[in-house]
């Protein structure tokens, strides 16, 4: 008991700490209660790699609890509608001639393997390191909305999701306390506004973290003597009243110092590199923010073509498109850097796709028939879901086949229920148990060929 009572001296003097160094940052209270609150647990179990349950109970039964399968989400969104379904794989091949292309010669039809097939793609693509394509899988479905005011909507699987929550809140509401992260409401970085539990959060901006936790006299620049601090209290603690099985737990996560002044060096270095709230700073920022176990979902927005009824010769489409993959490379890269790459997934999701043949060279429209999200992660069995076929005047997407992924006629998921099922797929994939994906999303299916099982 006197254990427990020392214990809890020491997480109020934490906490009092926390309160004066967040006053010092009152303009940026959000984030710094984002960053420091809950007696600065994030920035504990960074420094050391203890779990945050081993560091807010030693004696918990969770302090011993295995390794979470469960993986933090960053997801891309946009609600202009970029043609970013346009020129992935599934949009070329026999059959597809009327498909139209961007004709600068860097979205050249390109070769490419996700796993083991062969796939067509447009160039840049192709670009993406094959360690990640071997874990990427480009899905096929519907939106069911052309307008961009539905953005939410969409992101709400058009109603599928029940007390009309973000598929995205409902992910992390499930995922927070396996993670151990510091809260359970998803950070925006950009995209669309966030809601969660019918609240409206508000956006974090990548500079507003630069400059709260960039400067070395920021919690980051003294990770090693928190590391240090936090060991020593736990070691002692369990050299006198632990259990053998306790110390070996310490022992298995507990990082080094070398490491704990890497991870400090890298994330300065990362931070201090932000200038602007763009694609730029964000897919710098995003991955800052996963390593703090700050929530389980950032969302993050890259364009890739915007709105392009008018766009001759598809030319800002190509440009956007180079560039927007560069972005999810640099941002797959930090995820590495900060060995997080089998601990998060990235995938999109935006309000819709554009016309594949109609208006040909000149811009795309609106598509509400066809969209195409990514997914790249650990969990995820590389490969194409889905398909597209002629549907009046221009394309849609087909019904799949929930055990191959397969598209076409015949198969058990049908269209309209295409959505859905990606938010089920993705959610499986994440770690969210079936039986709350089937209790809060009323439609759809578990693509299962996407979900790499151990």
């Amino acid at each position: 008991m006197k254990i427990r009572e020392t214990m809890n001296e020491e997480s109020q003097t934490v906490k009092s700490q926390t309160s004066s160094r967040a006053l010092t940052l009152s303009r940026r209270g959000m984030l710094s209660s984002a960053l420091f609150g809950a007696g600065a647990i994030g920035l504990r179990a960074l420094a050391t790699g203890l779990p945050a349950a081993m560091l807010l109970d030693p004696f918990g039964k969770e302090a011993l609890a295995a390794p979470v399968a469960s993986k933090m989400l960053i997801l891309l969104n946009s609600q202009s509608g970029d043609p970013i379904g346009c020129n992935v794989p599934g949009t070329y091949g026999p059959g597809k001639q009327d498909i139209v292309h961007p004709t600068d010669p860097a979205m050249a039809a390109t070769t490419m393997k996700l796993g083991g097939q062969s796939v067509t793609a447009a160039k840049p693509w192709t670009t993406i390191p094959q360690e990640y394509l071997d874990r990427m899988c480009f899905f096929h479905h519907t939106t069911r909305t052309n307008g961009h005011s539905n953005h939410d909507k969409v992101l709400r699987l058009m109603g599928a999701v029940k007390r009309n929550e973000m598929s995205f809140s409902l992910y992390a509401k499930s995922l927070s306390k396996a993670l151990g992260t510091i809260q359970a409401e998803p950070v925006g970085l950009g995209g669309v506004t966030v809601s969660f539990e019918g609240r409206t959060l508000s956006r974090v901006s990548p500079r507003g973290l630069s400059a709260v936790l960039a400067p070395v006299t920021s919690p980051l620049g003294s990770l090693q003597a928190l590391r240090d601090k936090e060991i020593n209290r736990i070691y002692s603690l369990y050299k006198q009243h632990g259990t053998a099985e306790q110390k070996q737990a310490l022992d298995r996560y507990a990082i080094s110092r070398a490491q704990a002044r890497q991870i400090s060096t890298n994330l300065l270095d990362k931070l201090s590199g932000i200038s602007n709230d763009n694609e730029a700073g964000q897919v710098v920022a995003a991955p800052v923010l996963a390593a703090m176990k700050v929530t389980p979902v950032i969302t993050i927005k890259i364009a890739f073509g915007g709105d392009n009824h008018a766009d001759p010769q598809l030319q800002k489409e190509a440009d956007q498109q180079v560039a927007g993959v560069n972005y999810i490379k640099t941002l797959l890269q930090g995820l590495k850097d900060l060995n997080l790459q089998d601990e998060v997934i990235v995938a999109s999701l935006n309000v819709f796709g554009r016309n594949l043949q109609k208006k040909g060279l000149t811009g795309r429209d609106h598509n509400g028939l066809h969209h195409c999200a990514f997914m790249i992660g650990s969990t995820i069995r590389p490969g194409v879901v889905g398909s597209v076929s002629k549907q009046g005047n221009d394309w849609g997407a087909d019904a799949i086949n929930s055990s191959t992924g397969v598209g076409g006629a015949g198969g058990d998921i049908k269209a309209e229920e295409s959505l859905a099922s990606l938010g089920k797929t993705l959610g499986t994939a994440l770690g969210v148990p079936d039986t709350e994906l089937n209790t809060n999303i009323t439609e759809g299916k578990v693509v299962t060929s996407v979900i790499k099982t151990a």
